[in-house]
This record gives structure tokens, sequence and C-alpha cells, in this order.
């Protein structure tokens, strides 16, 4: 069942109602016991995001050796470890900070970046699906940016960040066993990454729009009453 829960990081107000929710939470406290003293919330942002990155490279050399898609995954699951960590170190160590909020934005964008260009890049994707994808998340990052800037707002999605990097995970431990050309249309092949990239196309935009009239609606509320 889905849960929304409301924390505050200094002065944002933090709104997710993902289904994963409580499972981000499991990760965050068990892994943090693991984080040694010494090592900052920042620091495990730092290491996550380039968990991220690594992730979006094994992707890209699936094109040469399918099981390179299993080490991506593992990386994957790494980074989305270390993105709920970091978050539970920084609270409980009252680390909190704009600039770590900085961080784990920037290091989520740019993981979600390599691994989309990791996808295209593979040999198992269509570029313009998976960059069509892509584009769209980042464009949501952006957005997710303007209602942390004007609205001390962080929003997510239904299907955020946590849902997407599951699918991510899930896609590429499918790829190593699942054909090649999963589906055929008019004569155009479509693979597992095509078909997953694509669904998430009318989800973004409808994101897209319902989000930016919601922050538009709401600054113009806050713009009434001075």
């Amino acid at each position: 069942m889905s849960t929304q829960t409301e924390t505050s990081t200094d002065d944002v107000v933090k709104l997710d109602n993902g289904p994963l929710v409580r499972l981000e939470q499991w990760m965050g406290r068990t892994g943090a016991r693991l984080v040694p003293a010494a090592m900052t919330a920042n620091q495990v942002t730092a290491i996550s995001g380039v968990f991220g990155l690594l992730a979006g490279a094994c992707f890209a050399l699936a094109a040469f050796d399918r099981l390179w898609f299993a080490a991506g995954a593992l990386l994957l699951l790494l980074h989305w470890a270390g993105d709920n960590i970091d978050g539970h170190v920084a609270r409980t160590r009252n680390q909190c900070s704009a600039a770590g909020r900085f961080l784990d934005i920037f290091a989520d964008a740019l993981t979600f970046t390599a691994v989309g260009l990791g996808f295209a890049l593979s040999s198992y994707g269509r570029f313009e699906i998976v960059a069509t994808a892509t584009l769209l998340c980042l464009v949501q990052y952006v957005l997710t940016v303007l209602w942390i800037a004007l609205a001390r707002v962080w929003p997510f999605p239904a299907f955020g960040p946590a849902e997407a990097l599951l699918s991510g995970i899930v896609i590429a431990l499918l790829s190593i066993v699942l054909p090649r050309e999963l589906l055929s249309v008019a004569g155009q092949s479509y693979s597992l990454i095509d078909l997953a990239f694509a669904l998430t196309i009318p989800g973004s935009l409808l994101t897209l729009v319902t989000s930016g009239l919601g922050l538009y609606r709401r600054l113009q509320q806050q713009d009434a009453t001075g």
C-alpha cells in the first residue's frame, strides 16, 4: 500500500508517496550502520553518484557482452542504496544542508543521464526512444529544482526515482536472458529496453503538465496573498 511521508530538510518539505518508501527507509536505516563515523553524508552521496555513473558505463559495455548488464544492475543497486543511506546519515548525524540537497539531486540527475545513455548505447535499444525518455526524465528534475527553489517543496511523482531505479535493475537483468528482438511491429524490431522506456514517455509528459501547472497555481496563490 502506498504511504505518504512529509519530512523537513531545513525549510524544504519533502513529499514522497511512492510504493517503495518503506523499503527505502529500511535501506537507509540498515545501511547507515555500516557508514564509518568519520564519513559524512555528502561523501556517501558522492560515492553513490560514482556507482550510478559506473552503472551507465557498464550498460554501454553490454554492446560487447551482455553480462555487463549484470555488473550495471549491481552498481545501480549500490547507487540506490547509497541514495537512501546518505539521507539517513544526514538526519541522524545532524548533517542536513543545502549543499547536501544539491549534491543529492545533481548526483541523481547524472546517474539517470548515464543510465539512459548506457542503455541507448548498449545496442539493445533504439537510441531515439531511450534518449527521448531520458530527456523527459531530466526535464522532470529541472521542474523538481524549481519546486524546491520557488515553493520550498520537494515533490515526488507516484513513479519516481526509486521506481525508476528498480525498473532499471530488473530491465538490465532480464536483458541478459531475453532475446535482443522481443517484439516486431510493422517490420520494426523492439527490445525490452525499447518497450520499457517507451512506456515511461506518456507518464513523464503527464507528470510534467500536472506538476508544472500545480507549481504555477501555487505561485499564483503566493503572489495573491503577498
